[in-house]
């Protein structure tokens, strides 16, 4: 079988695309991965077409290889590891059966995605992979779900060039383009940015 056993969750899992388009006349959200940039790396690295990938809030995810394939880890780093040893992210790897993949500590940022060679075998709903909260449509991952995933042969290994990976510092610049009618007392001000998910 080509699947991974989902071991333990964290504290969200969700399988996610680009999201679900054309549908908000009957009130569907569009949802889909939250850091669209770093998605897309995943998808490229691994030439998927039509693709999917975990989208992984915060720490704790583990998983149990069931068959070899070639995957591909963007995003937040929190802390990637191989049989309990740290990996590089924003890059692929090759995997074995046994392997143990698991995030084990927040870093810095919120979410990495997790991508597979050939993608996650799952249908769409609506023309989307996206898991909604709302609709309650697509996959939230749980411990002992297993995640198939297509046949296909492995490749050279890749890694996004280093001037294309962002930084996910804590501390972030936020430019503001002042009009005519700009207070001082906004300027003045103190803001907290939210981590609210």
């Amino acid at each position: 079988m080509l699947a991974f056993e989902v071991l333990a969750t964290g504290l969200l899992t969700t399988v996610q695309d680009l999201g679900r388009y054309g549908y908000a006349h009957l009130g569907v959200s569009q949802t889909g991965a939250m850091d669209e940039y770093a998605y897309r790396w995943t998808q490229k690295l691994l030439d998927n077409t039509e693709g999917n990938a975990l989208e992984i809030l915060l720490s704790g995810l583990r998983l149990k290889v069931l068959s070899p394939t070639t995957i591909a880890v963007c995003g937040a780093d929190l802390g990637f590891c191989i049989n309990g040893k740290e990996k590089d992210i924003w890059c692929t790897h090759h995997i074995q059966k046994d392997d143990i993949l698991s995030f084990e500590k927040n870093v810095s940022g919120l979410r990495a995605y997790l991508a597979v060679k050939g993608g996650f075998s799952l249908e769409k709903i609506q023309g989307s992979y996206a898991y909604s909260a709302k609709e309650n449509k697509g996959l939230k991952v749980k411990k002992g779900t297993v995640l198939n995933y297509l046949a296909s042969p492995t490749r050279d290994l890749r890694r996004v060039p280093k001037p294309y990976i962002p930084l996910y510092a804590q501390n972030v610049k936020l430019r503001i383009s002042l009009h005519n009618n700009a207070s001082e007392e906004i300027l003045s001000q103190s803001y907290t940015l939210s981590q609210n998910i």
